[in-house]
């Protein structure tokens, strides 16, 4: 049982739930030609899709967020800082990482909450509203996955600058200098390498993650115009065209999903997503002898296994066997030390063993590293019923 899990290939996204896509980035991409060819838009019933405007837009909330909680610091402070102390200590507002939904700018003031793409349009659209300027940074997160369900999510991570960079192009550099704003948890914070993105990129990241939450919960016609949408906002985004493969296929179409594969294996970078993937329809359509062969390809990439010893340690959980999946979860500890569903198998395995410190210490861990607030929820819940115990005991 435990073989037939992992052998199995699940269908690898590039997302930027945390928010920014690494490993599918690329100089130039495919033509505009070649992406159009790749298009279906005959097989899905049309679905509206935000504009920049509208995902950046300013609504009454935020106005009201400005001249309440910004705009009477900007004489002391500068517009920069003001921002940046309004949004640690604004009255009233709390501003928390949530990694479940990406939201518009508005919305995610409103709500509260978003992840760090979310959090970053949130910030661009605030600094806009006070003539900063702006630029993004896409952060490299070696080794950085996520589950949904059947679905395999590697990550990537974006920030921003608000604020004058150059001391001789501006005057305001002195009252309003750089910043970057990072929102990852601090759990995950790492020396990481930056590069510059446009705002171009950033906007295919937000709607290449919308289509992913969309084809998640089902909603296949959104979810291809939105990526559709990611995919011609910035052509050189090829996770967002592994987005596109990855519902072609949920949607019965093998044969648009195995182009849309092959067109990405033929890219330059990191081939392992779109070859792992071009296996699964490869697969579905019988087409075993080129599936083979394209996953003897993927072998010889030699790159790891994402949950590997997640999935062993889980199963070795199901069967009573604790020491042994106390080795599998440390083992993928090593490959992501911040992955909270890792930290709770480790609790639950110290817990078992009757190692009731060892497994506070990871509970803690997982709900300082959980991307959503539910997760988070329910992580507290767990620890409030260890100390009732531990009291009680």
């Amino acid at each position: 049982m435990q073989r037939a899990l992992l052998d199995r290939l699940k269908p690898l996204l590039a997302l930027c739930l945390l928010a920014g896509l690494c490993a599918c980035a690329s100089q130039s991409g495919p033509s505009r030609q070649a992406l159009a060819d790749l298009l279906q838009d005959s097989a899905f019933r049309p679905a509206s899709v935000p504009s920049a405007n509208e995902i950046f837009a300013a609504d009454a909330h935020m106005q009201r967020f400005l001249s309440e909680q910004v705009r009477p610091g900007i004489r002391h402070l500068g517009a920069s800082r003001a921002l940046i102390e309004g949004l640690r200590r604004g009255s009233g507002v709390r501003i928390d990482y949530d990694a479940s939904e990406t939201r518009s700018a508005a919305d995610t003031l409103r709500q509260g909450a978003g992840n760090c793409l979310s959090l970053v349009l949130m910030t661009a659209a605030l600094a806009k509203q006070l003539n900063l300027p702006v630029s993004y940074q896409e952060v490299s997160l070696s080794n950085a996955w996520s589950r949904n369900r059947d679905t395999y999510i590697r990550l990537g991570h974006v920030n921003i600058t608000i604020g004058y960079r150059d001391l001789h192009g501006t005057a305001r550099y002195v009252s309003d200098p750089a910043w970057t704003i990072d929102f990852l948890p601090a759990t995950n914070r790492q020396q990481r390498v930056s590069t510059e993105i446009t705002e171009a990129r950033v906007l295919a990241m937000f709607l290449n993650n919308r289509a992913a939450e969309l084809m998640q919960a089902g909603e296949l016609d959104a979810a291809y115009w939105h990526a559709r949408s990611a995919v011609l906002t910035d052509t050189a985004f090829l996770g967002a065209l592994n987005t596109l493969g990855i519902i072609y296929h949920r949607h019965g179409q093998q044969a648009a999903a195995e182009q849309v594969f092959r067109s990405l294996v033929a890219q330059p970078g990191d081939q392992a997503l779109a070859l792992s993937n071009l296996v699964l329809v490869l697969d579905a359509q019988g087409k075993t002898e080129q599936a083979r062969a394209a996953e003897a390809q993927l072998a010889r990439l030699d790159t790891e296994k994402p949950f590997r010893d997640l999935l062993l340690g889980l199963a070795a959980l199901e069967q009573g066997q604790y020491a042994l999946a106390l080795r599998h979860f440390e083992r993928e500890l090593r490959r992501d030390p911040d992955y909270h569903e890792t930290h709770f198998g480790l609790a639950v395995a110290h817990y078992q063993l009757g190692n009731l410190a060892a497994a506070e210490r990871h509970l803690r861990q997982a709900q300082g590293s959980a991307e959503t607030s539910q997760d988070r929820i329910r992580y507290a819940a767990k620890l409030g019923r260890l100390h009732e115990q531990q009291a009680g005991g």
